[in-house]
C-alpha cells in the first residue's frame, strides 16, 4: 500500500451493520400506519386493548380480578393474560389506543427478528443468522401478525425463545466449541421457558413437545453434560427454575375447569361420533396440511377472513419454496453428525402441535400454526446459504449473481406485498366490516360528548360484543366501569349467538341493543319529567328521530352507521 493511500476503515463491524439494516427493514412494514392497517380491530384485539387499560389503571382485569396471571376472562371465555403485561407499559406511553397496542406487537415482532439472527448464528453461523433475520423481516405472515394487538402476536417469539435460552445458557446445541452450561443462566433459562407456557394455547402445547423432542435429538449433549459436576448443577437449575414458574399453571390445569373454557368453546377437531381411527385420521391430515404447498404458499385464508393477510398472498413468498427445498436437501445429510441440524428438525416436525386437537376441521388454523414461522424461515435461510456456498465453490460469479437475483426478487416482492397490505387491502369492504370501522368511528365521535348524555343506545347488529368495542373506542374509564351497574347474562341468546360467553346489555348509561330490553329504558326516559338527552347509534334511519348528527359511510359511499343526538 502506498503512503497516503486510505486503508480499511477501522472499527467497522459488518455483521452489526448488516443486522441494523435488516432491523430497519423489518421496522418499516411493522410500524407504519398501525392506526388504520388493518382497518378497525377484531373483537379479540379490542378486548386485549381494554383489559390492558384496566390493568394499567386499576391493577385488575375487566372482571376485577387483581393482577391476573393464569388467565383473564375477557368477555366470558378465558385467555392468556401474559400479553396484557406487554401491552400495559406501551399504553402507559402511547395511551389505550389500538395503534399503541399494535405497536407493542410490532416491537415483539422486531425482537423476534433479532432472536432469529441469534438462534441462526448459534445453531449454524452468522451468515445463516443474518439470512434468517432478513427473510423473517419481510415474511408476510410475520409482518401481518406483528401488526396486531392479538395475544398470538407473541407466539413466534415465545416459540423461539426456549431454543435461544438453551443456547444462551451454554448447553451445546449449536455449532462450534462450547464453554459449558452455567447454573445461574440455566436457572433463568428454565424460568423464562416456563413463562412461555403462560402464552397462547398454541405455545402452551408446542413448547413442552419441543423440549421433549430435544432430549433424543441432543442426547449426546445431555449425556456429556450429566457426566460433569458443573453440567449436572446446570441441568438441575434448569429443571428447578422451570418447575417453580410452571407449577402454578400446571396445578390450575388440573384443578380449575375455567382455565380451559376457551378450548371447550372451540371444540375438538373430531366429533363425538368419530371412531378412534377416524379421529386419528383427522389429526394426521391436519398435521400433514401444515407442510402442504396450499397452506404455505397458497392464497386461501383457511376460513378465517379477519385472521389472514392480503388475498392472493401466501404465508410465505413463492421464492421461499426453492429455499425451503434447498434447506431440506442440505439438512438431511447433516442430521447424523450435527446436533444443530437435529434441533432444527425437531422444531420443524413438532410445530403443528398446538393445532392438532381443536377444530374446526379443514385447513390448519392461521393463528395456532404460528410456532412454525421461525423454524421454517431458519430452514429456508440454511438452504439459501448452503446453496450459494455450493455454487460458489464452482463459480463465484454465478453465486454472486444468484444472491443478487434472490435479493432483488425478495425486495420487489416485499415492496409489492407491503404496498398492497398497507393500502388497497384495507379498502376492501369485507375487511372494513369485520374490523367494525364504522362502530369505532361512532365511538370516537361520542367520546368527548359522552358526559353530556343521559343515555346512549348502540346497535348490536353485526358487531360481536358491542360493549367491548364501545369500552375500547370510548376509552371508558376502568374505575368507572368497575363501579357501574351492569346488566349481563351468560350466553347463548335464544337465537344462538354468544355461545360460551357473556352477553352484556348495559354498562352504566350505555345500552346495547341485542334484544328488546333496551326499549324499557326508552319508555322510562320518556316518562321522566325532565327532557333526557340521548345518543342513538344504528345502521338504518329510524322513525321518530331527527336528522342524524353524524353519517358514517364506507370508501364507496355506502351508508354504514347513523348517530342521532336527540331528547326524549
Amino acid at each position: 500500500m502506498e503512503r497516503g493511500e486510505p486503508g480499511p476503515a477501522r472499527g467497522f463491524r459488518p455483521v452489526p451493520a448488516i443486522l441494523a439494516v435488516i432491523l430497519l427493514l423489518a421496522a418499516v412494514p411493522r410500524l407504519v400506519a398501525l392506526d388504520r392497517s388493518p382497518p378497525g380491530a377484531s373483537v379479540d384485539e379490542v378486548s386485549n386493548v381494554w383489559n390492558a387499560y384496566c390493568l394499567l389503571e386499576t391493577g385488575a382485569d375487566q372482571h376485577g380480578r387483581r393482577w391476573p396471571v393464569l388467565y383473564m376472562r375477557a368477555y366470558g371465555e378465558t385467555r392468556s393474560a401474559l400479553f396484557l403485561y406487554v401491552l400495559a407499559p406501551v399504553q402507559a406511553i402511547g395511551g389505550p389506543t389500538i395503534a399503541a397496542s399494535r405497536a407493542a406487537g410490532a416491537l415483539c415482532g422486531l425482537l423476534t427478528v433479532l432472536l432469529a439472527f441469534y438462534v441462526g448464528s448459534r445453531l449454524f453461523d452468522r451468515t445463516v443468522g443474518l439470512t434468517a433475520a432478513a427473510l423473517l423481516a419481510v415474511n408476510p405472515t410475520h409482518v401481518y401478525y406483528s401488526r396486531s394487538a392479538l395475544e398470538t402476536t407473541l407466539t413466534p417469539l415465545l416459540s423461539l425463545l426456549p431454543v435461544a435460552l438453551l443456547l444462551w445458557a451454554g448447553f451445546g446445541l449449536g455449532a462450534g466449541a462450547r464453554a459449558g452450561p452455567r447454573a445461574g443462566r440455566a436457572a433463568l433459562a428454565g424460568a423464562l421457558c416456563a413463562v412461555c407456557l403462560y402464552g397462547h394455547w398454541a405455545v402452551r402445547l408446542y413448547v413442552p413437545v419441543l423440549l421433549l423432542g430435544l432430549v433424543p435429538a441432543a442426547w449426546a449433549v445431555w449425556r456429556a453434560t450429566l457426566r460433569e459436576p458443573r453440567g449436572r448443577a446446570a441441568l438441575a437449575a434448569l429443571v428447578l427454575g422451570g418447575a417453580i414458574v410452571a407449577s402454578p399453571l400446571a396445578w390450575a390445569h388440573l384443578t380449575d375447569p375455567e382455565i380451559a373454557a376457551r378450548g371447550s368453546a372451540v371444540g375438538w377437531l373430531w366429533t363425538a361420533t368419530d371412531s378412534a381411527a377416524a379421529a386419528a385420521g383427522k389429526v394426521l391430515l391436519r398435521y400433514l396440511g401444515h407442510f402442504g404447498p396450499s397452506f404455505l404458499f397458497g392464497a386461501s385464508d383457511g376460513g378465517f377472513y379477519w385472521l389472514s393477510g392480503p388475498a392472493g398472498w401466501g404465508r410465505f413468498h413463492l421464492y421461499e419454496a426453492a429455499l425451503l427445498l434447498a434447506g431440506v436437501v442440505a439438512l438431511v445429510p447433516r442430521l447424523r453428525g450435527a446436533v444443530a441440524a437435529r434441533v432444527l428438525l425437531v422444531a420443524l416436525l413438532v410445530y403443528p402441535a398446538g393445532d392438532l386437537l381443536f377444530g374446526p376441521a379443514g385447513q390448519p388454523h392461521a393463528l395456532r400454526s404460528l410456532p412454525g414461522i421461525v423454524p421454517l424461515v431458519l430452514l429456508a435461510a440454511f438452504g439459501a446459504v448452503a446453496l450459494l456456498r455450493r455454487v460458489r465453490q464452482r463459480h463465484r460469479a454465478l453465486a454472486a449473481g444468484l444472491a443478487v437475483a434472490v435479493a432483488l426478487w425478495a425486495g420487489v416482492t416485499g415492496v409489492r406485498w407491503a404496498s398492497y397490505a398497507l393500502d388497497g387491502f384495507n379498502r376492501e369492504p369485507g375487511k372494513r366490516f369485520h374490523g367494525h370501522v364504522a362502530f369505532l368511528e361512532a365511538c370516537e365521535w361520542l367520546r368527548p360528548r359522552l358526559d353530556g348524555y343521559d343515555a346512549v343506545f348502540l346497535t348490536g347488529a353485526g358487531v360481536p360484543h358491542p360493549y367491548m368495542y364501545a369500552l375500547a373506542g370510548l376509552r371508558y374509564d376502568p374505575a368507572r366501569y368497575l363501579a357501574d351497574d351492569k346488566e349481563l347474562v351468560a350466553g347463548p341468546l335464544p337465537d344462538g349467538r354468544y355461545r360460551d360467553s357473556d352477553v352484556v346489555f348495559r354498562v352504566g348509561k350505555l345500552h346495547f341493543m341485542l334484544d328488546d330490553r333496551w326499549r324499557a329504558e326508552v319508555e322510562r326516559l320518556k316518562a321522566s319529567p325532565a327532557r333526557e338527552r340521548v345518543a342513538v347509534v344504528v345502521r338504518q334511519p329510524q322513525p321518530g328521530l331527527p336528522e342524524p348528527a353524524l353519517e358514517i359511510r364506507g370508501p364507496d359511499g355506502d351508508l354504514q352507521l347513523l348517530v342521532f343526538d336527540t331528547a326524549l
